[in-house]
């Protein structure tokens, strides 16, 4: 291991030792079973950008390697509620729009 370039890195780096990767349970997924958000992606329709803004504003966590991994069963689960956040956003969108016309309106 590299030794820290500043304080904040060391001190960081005593707080959490580092662990080996635990081993995955048996019985669960494999590689083979995982997909990554652009797969998802691509698989419901949707923008991979718009997928993973989603996935954060749902408040979904990383999975391990700082990537997001889903089983291929997630799919139908995940495209339902991609299309509700994409209605939701359209009507914010649209209710953001109207407020400005109005105080535009206002000004004028």
């Amino acid at each position: 291991m590299l030794p820290p370039a500043n304080a904040r890195e060391r001190k960081q780096r005593e707080a959490k030792p580092a662990s080996p990767p635990k081993p995955k349970a048996a019985g669960s997924q494999t590689a083979a079973d995982e997909l990554t958000a652009p797969q998802v992606a691509k698989q419901i329709g949707a923008d991979p950008k718009a997928f993973r803004r989603m996935l954060r504003k749902s408040g979904r966590g990383i999975g391990q390697g700082n990537r997001y991994s889903f089983a291929k069963s997630e799919v139908a689960k995940l495209r339902k509620e991609f299309a509700a956040y994409e209605k939701a956003e359209a009507e914010r969108k649209a209710k953001a729009a109207a407020a400005k016309a109005a105080t535009d309106e206002k000004t004028d």
